[in-house]
């Protein structure tokens, strides 16, 4: 008989769940387990964990969460929690909207770390800062969704393609306004680029350039995805991610290098944060001068991007990470 796993998050149609549940999970077929979703589930008690071998829950974080895993060890069940971000104590920046949030549950937030039987977090940063709570933990990293984006399908880098472009929300806001100077004196000295940014608005950038600069409004994921995957809308020679360099960001996962690379975009970001330092990668504080200096470059960069993710971050490969790990918890 196979085992039962079930897997549970927060808001199954963010981003997030993306990229670590309700986007992945359902590419694992295994004949020894079974993936059961239960995202929505609101009570918990031993009709949800009869005959369940484990269960997957991204993100806990408040008292409600840590009752469930409570209840879930009770019924002997294993646990395994996933956190695609650093939460703990000081880390979620003042200027980011769920800073309040966090730092009011950071005492659930640690016993869920203390009371899971195993964690699997994008980097290795995230590691260390969870291992005084727990000292089983796992980095599976975020991936590229080969299943949905086939490797045949990736676009190629267009030489005509003359545009730039960003996507984030509001979390990011500060990330973009610490490099606003800076930003409005490149678009305005290279009228040849667009610079296309997507989801928040930036007036302080806006009204001080001109018809190169595009505002983009906010998509669901799967058009953003189609959107950014266009040759006519999309396939970006650059895509730009500035962050600051935070002790939050510094554990982020590279997600906006993996979307922009397969649409045919060199990636430039913070080359001072861990999993944006790349080789194959640019330094946001060098913009200026690449769209100057380095356009020739770029096609070779986006050339050996795509390949470190093709040896390295396909969601195929990833997810069996993930699979041998819930075989070693059942």
């Amino acid at each position: 008989m196979r085992k039962k796993i079930l897997y549970f998050a927060l808001d199954k149609r963010d981003t997030t769940s993306f990229f670590r549940v309700h986007g992945i999970l359902p590419y694992i077929n295994n004949p020894e387990f079974e993936l059961i979703p239960i995202s929505g589930q609101v009570e918990f008690d031993w009709t949800v964990f009869q005959g369940v071998s484990a269960m997957i829950f991204q993100r806990p974080f408040v008292e409600a969460h840590s009752q469930v895993i409570k209840t879930a060890r009770n019924h002997n069940v294993k646990v395994i929690l996933d956190y695609d971000d650093l939460l703990i104590d000081d880390a979620v920046d003042m200027y980011n909207p769920t800073h309040a949030l966090y730092k009011y549950n950071q005492t659930s937030l640690k016993e869920c770390l203390r009371d899971a039987d195993e964690i699997w977090v994008t980097t290795q940063e995230i590691k260390t800062h969870y291992l005084p709570y727990n000292d089983n933990i796992h980095i599976i990293p975020n991936a590229h969704n080969d299943y949905l984006f086939k490797v045949k399908d990736k676009l190629k880098f267009n030489p005509k393609n003359k545009k730039c472009f960003w996507r984030g929300g509001s979390s990011h806001d500060a990330d973009v306004m610490e490099k606003a100077d800076f930003l409005v004196d490149v678009i305005n000295k290279n009228k040849d680029w667009e610079f296309g940014f997507m989801g928040s608005r930036f007036t302080y950038i806006e009204q001080r350039t001109g018809d190169n600069h595009s505002i983009i409004g906010a998509m669901p994921i799967m058009e953003y995805f189609r959107y950014l995957n266009s040759a006519i809308y999309g396939n970006p020679q650059l895509m730009m991610f500035p962050l600051c360099n935070t002790k939050f960001n510094a554990a982020k996962s590279n997600i906006s290098f993996l979307e922009g690379t397969y649409a045919g975009a060199a990636f430039i970001g913070n080359k001072e944060l861990p999993e944006f330092n790349l080789e194959c990668a640019y330094d946001i504080k060098d913009l200026g001068d690449i769209l100057k200096y380095y356009e020739s470059s770029l096609k070779d960069a986006n050339e050996l991007a795509w390949e470190y993710i093709c040896d390295n971050l396909l969601l195929s490969k990833i997810n069996k990470l993930r699979e041998n790990r819930i075989l070693a918890n059942i």
